[in-house]
């Protein structure tokens, strides 16, 4: 059974550091590196990675074929995300705090109910109780939309793959953290984490996939799911 220990890495540049410093080797910077915990006895972090069961392929074997997506009927957002939604895809939505992030996300939510698509959002910073005092607000009915106010990604997860929701928006990715790994919400290493487990867990092959790496779960793969998630600076 694997040892947990710990690292120091920089909120600056991501850096890992084997024992603190007053400033961080890589770039520079001082007072930027905090220890994090990596590794937990019975998890994940000292197992092997098995090898994917999709072997590489020429991109001329890919099909070329557009892709269906899911148009929120707000016009400015759809154009920024070329047409709508891709299923499978994550999208940041990211700008400074009260700037509408989280109204623009209810928003999508609800027009995407009103066309058939089943969606959760997911807020870690307000409860249900102050999102349908927001949603009153708009001038579509939200009442279709699922909410759950919650933080942890494996509840997310869970509830996400009950609903069979095609749309997870969760606002704000930065208070979401993962049982995988110790530490804060918002912290870089949880926030790695949730990214790279969210889309892994919600979408099927074929999916859309970011750069970090992806953890394994168990999770119903039924259907491709898309993450949409907001952030502040």
């Amino acid at each position: 059974m694997s040892k947990a220990h710990s690292v120091f890495r920089c909120t600056e540049c991501g850096a890992e550091q084997p024992k603190w410093a007053g400033r961080c080797d890589a770039c520079g910077t001082w007072n930027t590196l905090v220890e994090e915990a990596v590794g937990r006895a019975g998890g994940r972090a000292g197992k092997s990675s098995a090898a994917s069961a999709r072997p590489p392929v020429r991109l001329s074997a890919v099909g070329s074929g557009a892709l269906a997506r899911w148009p929120t009927g707000l016009n400015e957002f759809d154009f920024v995300l070329g047409g709508g939604i891709v299923p499978g895809s994550v999208v940041l939505v990211g700008g400074e705090p009260g700037i509408g992030k989280s109204t623009l996300l209810l928003q999508c939510a609800t027009r995407l109910e009103h066309v058939g698509v089943s969606t959760l959002y997911v807020s870690g910073e307000e409860s249900p109780e102050q999102i349908r005092m927001r949603a009153d607000r708009l001038a579509d009915d939200a009442g279709a939309v699922h909410v759950l106010g919650e933080t942890r990604l494996e509840a997310i997860m869970h509830h996400a793959a009950a609903l069979n929701a095609r749309v997870v928006f969760v606002d704000s990715i930065q208070t979401t953290y993962t049982d995988e790994l110790e530490g804060a919400p918002g912290k870089r290493a949880p926030r790695s984490c949730s990214w790279a487990t969210s889309p892994r867990a919600a979408a099927s092959p074929g999916r859309a996939r970011s750069s970090t790496s992806w953890t394994p779960c168990s999770i119903s793969k039924a259907k491709p799911r898309s993450i949409i998630a907001s952030s502040a600076p």
